[in-house]
């Protein structure tokens, strides 16, 4: 992972961030072979990407394939903004901002 700021990396098209609810790295592909793709704007240390990114899964339950949403926001100007209520973590409904990402995720140096 390529870092840009203290905020943000670049890993194959992808925008890496933290994002404290999940509290894990989240990608948001802005080039490359992606069926969709987001537009980022602004700075690496206050970037906004458009439009809201919503990052769910599914799984079978009784039979069925169910989507859940994991994390759901908009980020402008270097803030989380969960205000779509329906996020499952504790920041839904919450505006906050955009952490640095901790130091286990990015790459180790050699020597």
């Amino acid at each position: 992972m390529e870092k840009l700021s203290s905020k943000l990396g670049l890993h194959n098209g992808c925008l890496i961030h933290y994002c404290p609810g999940c509290e894990n790295i989240h990608k948001i592909p802005v080039f490359g072979d992606y069926s969709t793709l987001w537009q980022m704007e602004g700075t690496v240390n206050s970037p906004t990407v458009s439009p809201s990114v919503k990052h769910q899964y599914s799984k079978e339950v009784d039979g069925k394939i169910v989507i859940f949403v994991q994390c759901h926001y908009i980020l402008t100007k270097g803030l989380l903004n969960f205000g779509t209520n329906d996020n499952p973590h504790k920041y839904n409904n919450q505006v906050i901002l955009l952490p640095d990402i901790p130091e286990q995720y990015w790459p180790k140096r050699g020597n």
